[in-house]
């Protein structure tokens, strides 16, 4: 048996192992109409006893519930409690290629985190029927995916991983009105603006902002010098974080071009703090910059990609002098006692160790089914300009360029030899 059959008969058995590959009907959430509500029934003689001092009143009944929710307690309304969430993505079943391989497992990863987070979540008591389609990245079958009846009935929708893709789920999520849950795509511009979209991962122009509000906040006083290695990450970044640096109008900043023959000891101030941004994914690039701003010893925080971390033969004695921070979406900290437990679960489930696929699967599964759990179809409601952390992500929605984009973003810095997060002001 080759690796893409091995790959298909894997991801094929751990979904139907749950039950939930579904393509016949699913009935419709379970709503209140209008013959569910109790009669109360009013005999009205058109007189009054005297001798009835007060008047009876009947009891108000309960609309609404207190709910704890991460440490704080919430009224909500009376809402459903059972769910039906779809999850499209490209799984590839019985497709033969390298590239389409390599998808496979990123996606059985994705959602082996996701199956793991429902379990808990059953543990705990929700009822949430997950109904799983493959799209295969192709625009066609996503399409007919979204023809078929039961869509129309979910509660939420989570994928696809496409922006090209994502575009036609959410005419359709706006259409019909159901939250839908972007958990890959970097988004910065709808065709049409949708406040039932929620993307995990801020947009460029969004992550630009923050950056510089990080700056602004932390280091009123520094100079910004961002160097251009024309790379497609300097490319996508660096026009983004200039516009905001110009919006913000407090920070002093230049852009320096690359070349190896920079000589830092001229650009950097000679007094207070410089701080240098390098959006770069080149190790030898990122290296030589690094070497001469160290000997050029001027006072330096750097920020860069956390890509970086994974570089080889990484000197961290060396970044601790330099106070490099790295900017990233999501963060594992191995010394974190939610990730420790999620991994010991997912050993004991899978038996390998989880990786970050399989990290923001468990998080964003858990995360969606708590806040359904919570607070049924009214979630929104309770969700915009919160913080609340999972494992190796932080959700903090709000509204951005006409859809919700999650705010947060970790700044990490290397501090006794390891990443920690940074405390920002």
């Amino acid at each position: 048996m080759n690796g893409n059959r091995y790959i298909a008969l894997l991801l094929w058995f751990v979904l139907s192992s749950c039950h939930i590959l579904r393509s016949d009907p699913v009935p419709p959430p379970i709503t209140g109409g209008e013959n569910d509500q109790p009669e109360i029934v009013h005999t009205d003689l058109g007189k009054t006893d005297p001798a009835i001092e007060e008047e009876e009143t009947l009891p108000e009944i309960e609309t609404k519930n207190t709910v704890e929710f991460h440490g704080e307690l919430f009224q909500v309304a009376i809402r459903q409690e059972e769910f039906d969430v779809a999850l499209i993505l490209p799984f590839y079943l019985n497709e033969p290629s390298d590239k389409v391989n390599a998808t496979a497992k990123i996606m059985l990863e994705y959602y082996q985190g996701v199956k793991l987070a429902l379990r808990e979540l059953e543990e705990t008591g929700m009822q949430l029927r997950l109904h799983v389609y493959d799209n295969k990245n192709d625009t066609s079958e996503t399409q007919r995916i979204l023809r078929k009846s039961e869509l129309r009935k979910m509660d939420m929708i989570i994928g696809p991983i496409l922006e090209s893709h994502l575009q036609i789920v959410s005419d359709f999520s706006l259409k019909h009105k159901i939250p839908l849950f972007s958990p890959f795509s970097r988004i910065d511009e709808l065709k049409r603006p949708n406040p039932f979209l929620y993307t995990s991962i801020p947009g460029n122009k969004l992550m630009a902002e923050q950056i510089v509000e990080h700056w602004a906040s932390n280091y009123p006083d520094s100079k910004v010098i961002i160097l251009n290695d024309s790379s497609w990450q300097a490319k996508r970044s660096i026009p983004l974080v200039v516009e905001a640096l110009k919006r913000n109008g407090n920070l002093m900043y230049t852009v320096l071009g690359y070349s190896p023959g920079l000589d830092w000891e001229k650009k950097l101030r000679q007094s207070g703090l410089n701080l240098v941004y390098i959006p770069t994914n080149n190790r030898r690039k990122v290296s030589s910059s690094l070497g001469k701003i160290f000997a050029a010893k001027r006072e330096v925080t750097v920020y860069g990609e956390q890509s970086w971390s994974n570089f080889e033969d990484c000197d961290y004695n060396f970044w601790n002098k330099l106070n490099v921070h790295l900017i990233t979406h999501e963060f594992q900290d191995v010394h974190d006692t939610n990730r420790l437990a999620m991994r010991q679960e997912f050993r004991t489930m899978f038996r390998e160790d989880p990786g970050v696929y399989a990290n923001m699967g468990y998080d964003q599964m858990r995360f969606i089914g708590e806040f359904l759990m919570a607070f049924g179809e009214n979630f929104p409601m309770y969700l915009d300009g919160r913080s609340f952390k999972y494992s190796i992500s932080t959700y903090r929605f709000n509204e951005y360029d006409g859809f919700r984009q999650n705010h947060h973003l970790y700044f990490l810095r290397f501090e006794d030899f390891r990443l920690r997060e940074f405390d920002r002001s």
